[in-house]
């Protein structure tokens, strides 16, 4: 008789354990790892009502597949609960660079070859895409003296960056200067960056770049109808 109940209970585990979704890893986690961030936040002016999911991913690379490292329910009011954990090291496949086209760069970066993980916070429903989150965002007026925007980016090891880049942004027949000023010092795993607009002249923007600011802003997101 007890292998017989024994037998029903492992049956039953195994139905439940089906109809869970795998694409997405469970928010019911109790014991998360130590330096695991938790958010509770919500989505400003949300009017989509329930039935949407925030999912954090790692996006993939040629060494691995999209892999959900967590998700949770969007409530009516656009709140959310989610976490970032620790990331296993496979997931840093990408050296971190500031190089891009119309982009000169001086920055020193103490870890030699620092690696970073591409993540994204995708808006879900019914197993759909439906948005993303792009960043954490006070805007105060068009880009002017004053605005910062606050972005998650996990990084595979500590490490100190200073420096500046100069890109050169084309703008209809005209090019725009920005300047980035970094100065940050950042742990292995989940930091924020802290973009600001320090100053903003007509064909140039100064932008200083760091992790020491503390600031409590609303999520900027996107919502495809």
């Amino acid at each position: 008789m007890k292998q017989v109940i024994s037998l029903i209970f492992v049956i039953i585990i195994l139905i439940v354990s089906s109809c869970s979704d795998d694409s997405t890893s469970s928010n019911n986690v109790t014991n998360w790892p130590e330096g695991t961030i938790t958010i509770s936040e919500a989505l400003p002016d949300w009017t989509y009502g329930a039935g949407y999911s925030l999912i954090l991913y790692a996006v993939p690379s040629v060494k691995y597949t999209k892999t959900a490292i967590d998700s949770c329910a969007i409530g009516t009011d656009g709140s959310f609960t989610i976490h970032l954990p620790p990331l296993e090291d496979k997931y840093y496949d990408r050296t971190l660079s500031y190089s891009s086209v119309n982009c000169y760069d001086s920055i020193f970066i103490s870890q030699t070859g620092l690696k970073d993980v591409n993540t994204v916070f995708e808006i879900h429903k019914d197993g759909v895409i439906k948005g993303a989150v792009k960043g954490k965002k006070r805007k105060i007026g068009n880009d002017s003296t004053g605005t910062y925007t606050m972005y998650y980016h996990a990084y595979g090891s500590g490490s100190n960056m200073s420096g500046r880049s100069i890109c050169y942004v084309p703008n209809g027949q005209n090019v725009d200067t920005v300047y980035y000023k970094y100065s940050m010092s950042v742990n292995k795993h989940w930091n924020y960056d802290v973009y600001i607009v320090t100053s903003k002249t007509p064909g140039r923007r100064d932008y200083s770049v760091s992790n020491t600011h503390t600031v409590s802003v609303p999520w900027e997101y996107y919502i495809n109808k």
